[in-house]
């Protein structure tokens, strides 16, 4: 028979190694995890967004759900702007998965603040952001709790036109926009699929704009319900008469859902139907988002609420799109001549596409997506007539090394460049005039499609090689 004591000790031996490989294991995974989630950060760039800052008020409204609810629907006000009965174009803000109705009062403070700003002048009327609260469910985890925040949804906008009602009939608002934040995008899209055309106007919802949204495949794919239910909605096609279906992602910044998640298909939506962007290019954003982050990023709400009022201005479903891609894609067609522009460079035609690169002195978050300048295309023979041309912004780094996206606190209007994009005539013997603002600089070239190479922008192949 063996010592007991020896055999004692060996048994504390293996329970004290078992244990020390246990720990020496879980340090190798954290730091794996860390140095690949480090290392991920450092090709793609950090997320850097500005603090926002308001001042909110919530006002309750009471009738949404006769059948005692735990649900409940509220409209945001910021303290010293907003009158407190709703006059302006209806915004729902629908919560993601344990989010709170508060959320809404970033967006809500940079509406209020755009408006009183451009008030008479830029919008006749402002926006009425209200928001749902769902009590901070765990939506993302459960079908039912969707499939009832949805149908909660539904009722509240009923209650939202009701809401209106102390105005005459041909001011109150006809469709409503709704905004979701993560698995509040999928509320709201359900939600549009269960409204009956018989309880109001048909079609009540002209436009779904989603935040950090999971469009294609659940967060926590282990609900065999919650994967009916995206069968469901992405079996609809969003074209015409249904809502525009727009998607804002924040990229491997969010770690909280898959970043190709967040994408739509050309099975949901095709070229006039919607879109889907990345904050990394998001003119004047250019910085991955944080999934939290997304309603609060200075940079990001201030286009979000920009867009959303321009879209309360805009009567058709192009001019709303339109809106959109202004704000968030910085897609626009020249306007006519400004005020401001006040000197001329002429460059030569040396192409039939044409590139020219215009830096500002003193440029705004409204010259990012409509930048001050003009062109006119004149032919050898001195004769000259206004020329047409896409523009878009590109952030302008003085630092080749530094990764995209932008680092520390994102990009301002000042570290960008406007990229002006000709298709001229096939006969371009001749010269463009550029009217643009005192002291800006201009370089132009032929525009050459390229592919993106690498992480750094001493490795990146830009779409515009400009000869100097």
């Amino acid at each position: 028979m063996g010592d007991p004591n020896k055999y004692r000790k060996s048994r504390s031996f293996q329970r004290r190694l078992t244990l020390l490989t246990s720990i020496a294991l879980c340090a190798l995974l954290t730091w794996v995890g860390y140095w690949s989630y480090s290392t991920d950060q450092a090709m793609s760039g950090l997320w850097g967004c500005e603090m926002a800052y308001m001042y909110p008020s919530f006002s309750p409204l009471e009738g949404v759900d006769t059948a005692g609810s735990r649900y409940a629907l509220f409209l945001y006000r910021e303290g010293g702007m907003d009158p407190p009965v709703p006059s302006g174009h209806p915004v729902i803000f629908i919560p993601g998965n344990a989010g709170s109705y508060k959320q809404a009062r970033s967006i809500g403070a940079s509406v209020a603040a755009q408006f009183h700003k451009g008030r008479d002048t830029t919008w006749t009327k402002s926006v009425d952001l209200f928001t749902v609260d769902f009590n901070e469910d765990l939506s993302a985890l459960h079908a039912p709790t969707l499939r009832s925040q949805a149908q909660f949804l539904v009722k509240a906008i009923a209650r939202v036109y009701r809401a209106y009602e102390h105005l005459p009939a041909d001011e109150r608002p006809a469709k409503v926009i709704l905004l979701g934040h993560s698995m509040g995008g999928i509320v709201a899209r359900l939600a549009s699929t269960m409204a009956q055309p018989t309880m109001w106007q048909p079609s009540p919802v002209d436009v779904i704009l989603t935040m950090s949204t999971p469009h294609l495949q659940p967060p926590a794919p282990l609900d065999p319900e919650m994967e009916r239910i995206y069968a469901e909605i992405n079996s609809v096609r969003y074209s015409d008469p249904s809502p525009l279906l727009i998607s804002i992602c924040g990229g491997t910044s969010d770690v909280q859902i898959v970043s190709d998640a967040c994408a739509l298909t050309n099975s949901l939506i095709g070229r006039d139907d919607g879109f889907a962007v990345f904050t990394t290019g998001i003119p004047g954003v250019w910085t991955g988002v944080e999934h939290q982050a997304m309603v609060w990023c200075d940079q990001v709400r201030y286009r979000v609420a920009r867009t959303l009022l321009d879209m309360g201005e805009a009567a058709s479903r192009q001019g709303k799109l339109s809106a959109a891609q202004r704000w968030l894609l910085g897609i626009s067609e020249t306007q006519p001549a400004l005020p401001t522009l006040d000197t001329t460079t002429r460059v030569e035609v040396v192409a039939s596409r044409m590139a020219i690169l215009l830096k500002l002195t003193y440029p705004t978050e409204v010259s990012l997506v409509s930048p001050p300048v003009t062109a006119q295309f004149c032919e050898e023979e001195g004769v000259c007539s206004d020329q047409t041309f896409f523009s878009y912004s590109v952030p302008w780094l003085p630092v080749s090394e530094r990764p995209f996206p932008l680092l520390g606190e994102g990009s301002r209007p000042e570290e960008s460049v406007f990229v002006l994009d000709f298709d001229l005539p096939e006969v371009n013997r001749g010269w463009l005039e550029i009217r643009h603002p005192l002291g800006a600089s201009v370089h132009s070239g032929p525009l050459v499609d390229q592919t993106v190479v690498g992480s750094r922008w001493s490795e990146w192949h830009h779409r515009t090689r400009l000869n100097a």
